[in-house]
This record gives C-alpha cells, structure tokens and sequence, in this order.
C-alpha cells in the first residue's frame, strides 16, 4: 500500500473543488453568465503559482528599502550631515541580538 495517501489527498481535493465549481456552474447558468465556469479552474490552478511567486519576491527584496514618497528625497537630504556625522549609514538595518 505504498503511496496511497497522495490519491487520497488528491481525490479529497478534486471533491472539494468539483463540488464548489458545480455550485458555481449552477449560480452562472441561473444568472446568464456561462463563462464565469472557466475562470474558477483557472483561478484555482495560477493562484497558488502567483502567491508562491509573490512569496519569494518578497523573501528575495524584504531588506530593501521601499517606503516613503516625493517628500523623502527631502528629508534624506537634510537628515544626511548628521547621519553621516554620527557614522551610521541609513541603508543598513541595525541588529540586536539578545542572548538569554
């Protein structure tokens, strides 16, 4: 009985969603819109494709500095004497370790 449990996971998934695309199929032919019936498969096959995508992009750029605005070239400029007097450099994160 080796590897049973993977066509058990998929059956159980093809269930769930055979019945939530049957109920859809229902709703879209009770309202006149048949094609709706196509974009759930479709949703359902990229979406985790997408996320996963999403996912590592923001595993790859999460120390990258992405905030502020038209506003902070601004305040980079008149913060920068004092940040460079102080010899801290405002692109890199400070690290706190703490040892128990």
């Amino acid at each position: 009985m080796q590897g049973q449990g993977t066509w058990y996971t998929v059956g159980y998934a093809v269930a769930v969603f055979g019945v939530i695309w049957l109920y859809l199929i229902v709703v879209a032919v009770r309202i006149g819109r048949i094609k709706i019936t196509w974009v759930y498969p479709a949703v359902v096959l990229v979406l985790p494709i997408l996320a996963a995508g999403f996912q590592l992009y923001g595993i790859l750029t999460f120390r990258v500095r992405t905030w502020g605005g038209p506003r902070t070239a601004v305040v980079d400029v008149e913060a920068a004497p004092a940040v460079d007097a102080a010899g801290h450099d405002p692109d890199l994160l400070q690290e706190v370790v703490v040892v128990p």
